[in-house]
C-alpha cells in the first residue's frame, strides 16, 4: 500500500486537528452537521451500536444520551480524536471507545446490531 493512500494519510492529516475539529465542522457546514446528526439519530435503534469513524464522539454521545440502556462502541483510527472523545464522554457509562481500523475490526461483529459510518467514503475500500 502506498504511503500516499487515503488510509495512510488520514492519521497524518487528522493528527493535529482533534482539538479544533468540532468547531471547524460546525463552521464549515454552517451548523448543518447537527441537523444531519439529528436526522441520523432519528433512524438509529438497537441494543448495541457500533459508530465507525466516531472521531471526537459527538454523534456517539448523542446516541448514548438517547439510548441510555444501549451499548455504543465508538471506533476510530486517529488516537488524538479518541482522546478528545473519551475526555468529553466521561459521564457516559454506555460508551466504549476503541482505536481500530474499520477495515480490520477486532470487535465481535455478531454482537453488534447496528453499524454507523460517517464521512468515511474516502478511506473505505471500494468493492
Amino acid at each position: 500500500m502506498s504511503i500516499y493512500s487515503p488510509k495512510n494519510l488520514v492519521p497524518k492529516f487528522f493528527a493535529n486537528t482533534s482539538r479544533s475539529y468540532d468547531k471547524i465542522v460546525r463552521y464549515a457546514t454552517f451548523g448543518k452537521d447537527m441537523l444531519w446528526k439529528r436526522h441520523i439519530l432519528d433512524k438509529i435503534h438497537g441494543k448495541s451500536i457500533l459508530d465507525l469513524a466516531c472521531g471526537t464522539g459527538i454523534l456517539t454521545r448523542m446516541i448514548a444520551q438517547k439510548f441510555q440502556d444501549v451499548t455504543i462502541v465508538g471506533v476510530d483510527l486517529t488516537p488524538s480524536y479518541l482522546d478528545v472523545a473519551k475526555s468529553n464522554s466521561k459521564s457516559f457509562k454506555n460508551i466504549l471507545f476503541v482505536h481500530q481500523d474499520a477495515e480490520d475490526l477486532k470487535i465481535g461483529q455478531n454482537s453488534i446490531q447496528l453499524y454507523h459510518l460517517t464521512f468515511q467514503n474516502i478511506v473505505m475500500p471500494k468493492h
